[in-house]
């Protein structure tokens, strides 16, 4: 059966000299593997592998969908996004770099989510666009994303709950017994950070540098306890070496 749908890559896997295996989150079929063969070895083929099946790259695709799962194969393959300037800046890049080794652990299930799809599409295109404030894009995209992972956590912050309970992912009015978990001054930012990113509050919170990186630190925490495999993210210190330096140069000028 021939499916038009989209897709974003997520890793390629040589297969063979002139093919590769190519794990695509797809919006009608959610996650499948395809085989990709090169134009008999021509050097045009191999372009295709690359130009096409880069990291978070967005297609449109008409593949075969075979009911009995397994490998399956594309018919059609273009852009559905062009992106224009991540590319071209390492900033955006790295903070790609991260969504891809963050995605690559989350997506890992056959079935689609369209709504889960779009948000990541859209959240690409919006890290191309020049006005996107990249220090925080990749705290709020992790937030955001849980929700369509299915574990966003509780925006119940209060007088009387105020100690954010990763494991839980509510704010509780005690501190737990173990580390997981944000202190009151933490928490109290964290919780404007759900308001924010749910659409309760237009007023986005002014993070520190060290905030950011205390944050980022937690939200990864909160992932690995939530989400089984998801661990030895590496690509965030990437983000901390970029955001240490953009912090030099500021303090610098």
């Amino acid at each position: 059966m021939l499916i038009s749908t989209k897709g974003i890559v997520l890793q390629t896997v040589k297969y063979s000299e002139n093919s590769v295996i190519a794990h695509i989150y797809t919006r009608q079929l959610g996650l499948k593997s395809y085989m990709v063969k090169s134009s008999s070895g021509s050097k045009k083929g191999k372009s295709n592998h690359r130009n096409f099946f880069q990291p978070l790259s967005v297609l449109d695709l008409v593949v075969y969908n075979k009911p009995s799962g397994g490998l399956q194969h594309i018919k059609e393959t273009r852009f559905a996004q062009t992106f224009s300037n991540i590319a071209f800046c390492y900033k955006r890049m790295s903070v790609l770099l991260f969504l891809h080794e963050v995605l690559c652990k989350c997506l890992k299930e056959e079935i689609p989510n369209e709504e889960c799809f779009d948000f990541i599409e859209n959240s690409l295109c919006l890290l191309d666009q020049e006005n996107c404030q990249l220090a925080d894009f990749h705290l709020y995209f992790l937030l955001k994303m849980s929700s369509h992972l299915g574990f966003l956590p509780l925006s119940n912050f209060s007088v009387h709950c105020r100690i954010f309970n990763l494991p839980e992912g509510r704010f509780e009015s005690f501190i737990p017994e173990h580390s997981h978990y944000l202190d009151e001054r933490l928490s109290f930012i964290f919780s404007e950070m759900l308001f924010f990113s749910n659409g309760e509050s237009k007023l986005k919170p002014i993070l520190s540098h060290t905030d950011k990186k205390t944050l980022l630190s937690k939200i990864i925490d909160f992932y690995g306890l939530h989400i089984a495999g998801f661990k030895n993210i590496s690509s965030h210190k990437i983000l901390e070496e970029m955001f240490d330096a953009m912090t030099d140069e500021k303090q610098n000028s």
